[in-house]
């Protein structure tokens, strides 16, 4: 992963997309420079590419960053902890043949969602710089790759 990390908020970074979201103060779209989230803290922040997220995904699941058994581990759902959904950091979602599990991520002017279809082989990284501009993208790509 080349262009991806978390960056401080006062100097503008290379390759990074400007977010923006309706501020009811202003009645206007507006950047959300101000807004974002802070280095390194505990709600994210980080930044990048739909590139470097496919490769993270096929680093995942080729088991180059985890060996089989931890990650298995960490993309299996955790009912007996109560999250019947969730892994060590990933969603688990779908149906028995086409199990989807990935992260998501948003805040106000940006969001984010990685997919890794594990039962069809495909991966789905999109980046948005509005609010929900990821969501409609991802609920018809799942709803097609259901299909097939």
């Amino acid at each position: 992963m080349t262009d991806s990390g978390s960056f401080d908020l006062d100097v503008p970074i290379k390759n990074t997309a400007r977010s923006y979201w309706y501020s009811f103060e202003t009645n206007a779209i507006t950047e959300n420079l101000m807004k974002q989230a802070v280095k390194g803290g505990p709600a994210g922040g980080g930044y990048s590419t739909v590139g470097d997220l496919h490769r993270f995904a096929l680093s995942l699941i080729n088991h180059q960053l985890l060996n089989s058994e931890l990650t298995s581990q960490a993309t299996s759902a955790k009912p007996e902890m109560l999250s019947p959904n969730y892994g060590y950091g990933f969603s688990v979602r779908g149906d028995e043949g086409n199990q989807i599990i990935g992260h998501n991520g948003a805040h106000l002017g940006m969001s984010a969602q990685l997919n890794i279809y594990r039962d069809k082989g495909y991966i789905l990284a999109v980046l948005g710089n509005s609010p929900g501009g990821a969501e409609p993208i991802v609920i018809a790509t799942n709803s097609l790759v259901k299909q097939l």
